[in-house]
């Protein structure tokens, strides 16, 4: 006989919505915030060949999102009377905003349990053994995100893994045992990334120059095993990186225009007419004029300039001994892209597997690279309807590597 049972149940993304007509403010503790799901399938058969077979999942999560309606304090936004010049304009502009623009927190926990018996085709043998195989595992993570100024932003997102296992313990787990026991710590990430736009448009000076500046800072740990005597050889894993990138454009026809060049080819009396209006130069101008006019068109052919430069970064140390923690634990500036070299407080902290003479010796292998690249492109127009790009880069790479190996 043939025989196959099917059960599922489902709620998906279970909230309570805002109500749209109300006139009340979200607030950060609202229920409105939270949202959960969960779902349970389970499967049972049977047949001539297979006395049952079951195969079970459940998964159950809860999120929390919540975007901040905060504004900026600009202290100086309003004093007019002071900042009248434009040299002032940075100051006038000063904002910031100590509060979160989002904030979020989910949490997952996902179970799948699979059993399966042969049957005895055979009268007089012992029973088929039950094959059994289980994965419980239990994720959260966590994003914050910050306007710290209308052109800083800052945004933290840290991601756990957890697994749940009853190896070598005897233990007959089925997949609702110990639901909400999230298990040991089998994976951590943090990433930040932040951006910049420089406030170069508030010095007047230097307004011909628009630059932007992004860095990202990575960091994983990964265990190596629950079997101590397998952790005391080979430890756990960490590594992390970060990226640098900067863009910059040169307006360098906005600049050639501050300096005003083309008002000493003027007579006397167009400079009077001026007024601070563009004033078009005579076709017929002395000699002398023709031939400073014509050097500075020259020096002035580039007339535009896009510059670009990225780096990247990073460390991986096999054999450390501590735990995860609280924004990356032990390391926390190499948990946000520092490029110190981890190997010596590793070392001066005891942070690294050790063994004795003449125990069996695991590869660890330390690594570090470096890279970076610049970018550049010029536009030239020596004269009128013809334009001459000028394009190159640099990159330059650095790899090390070591064995480590630390002998008590």
């Amino acid at each position: 006989m043939n025989y196959t049972q099917r059960t599922s149940i489902s709620f998906i993304n279970v909230k309570k919505n805002r109500n749209p007509n109300s006139t009340k403010k979200p607030r950060f503790y609202d229920v409105e915030n939270l949202a959960v799901s969960y779902s349970h399938n389970k499967e049972f058969h049977r047949d001539y060949n297979i006395e049952k077979y079951i195969n079970e999942n459940v998964s159950a999560s809860a999120g929390y999102n919540f975007k901040f309606n905060s504004k900026p304090i600009e202290p100086f936004k309003n004093n007019d009377s002071i900042f009248k010049s434009r040299n002032w304009k940075f100051l006038k502009d000063l904002n910031f905003n100590p509060i979160p623009t989002t904030l979020s927190l989910n949490s997952r926990i996902n179970r799948s349990y699979n059993e399966q018996q042969s049957r005895n085709l055979i009268e007089g043998l012992s029973a088929q053994p039950e094959l059994k195989q289980r994965r419980f595992l239990f994720d959260w993570d966590y994003t914050i995100g910050f306007d710290l100024t209308k052109s800083l932003q800052l945004n933290f997102n840290a991601t756990n893994s957890y697994i749940y296992d009853a190896f070598d313990t005897g233990e007959d787990l089925q997949i609702f045992d110990n639901f909400f026991n999230t298990g040991r710590p089998n994976q951590y990430h943090q990433k930040l990334n932040t951006t910049y736009k420089l406030p170069l448009d508030k010095f007047p000076f230097l307004s011909f120059i628009r630059a932007d500046y992004a860095y990202t800072a990575d960091f994983d740990w990964q265990v190596s095993s629950q079997d101590q005597s397998i952790f005391e050889q080979i430890g756990n894993v960490i590594q992390n990186a970060n990226t640098h990138n900067l863009n910059t454009t040169l307006s360098l026809s906005k600049l050639y225009k501050k300096i005003g060049f083309e008002k000493l080819l003027l007579t006397k009396t167009q400079r009077k007419n001026s007024n601070g209006r563009n004033v078009k130069l005579k076709k017929n101008l002395p000699v002398g004029k023709k031939i400073l006019k014509t050097t500075w068109d020259l020096l002035t052919s580039v007339k535009q300039g896009k510059i670009s430069y990225s780096e990247n970064n990073g460390q991986l140390l096999p054999g450390y001994t501590e735990d995860i923690g609280f924004l990356g634990g032990a390391p926390t500036s190499f948990a946000f892209g520092s490029q110190v070299d981890i190997r010596n407080r590793a070392l001066e902290n005891g942070w690294f597997v050790t063994r004795n003479q003449g125990e069996e010796y695991y590869s660890k292998t330390f690594s570090k690279t470096h890279y970076n690249k610049l970018d550049y492109t010029f536009t030239l127009k020596p004269i009128k309807d013809l334009n001459i790009d000028v394009r190159g880069n640099k990159i330059q790479t650095r790899d090390i590597s070591q064995q480590l190996d630390l002998i008590d």
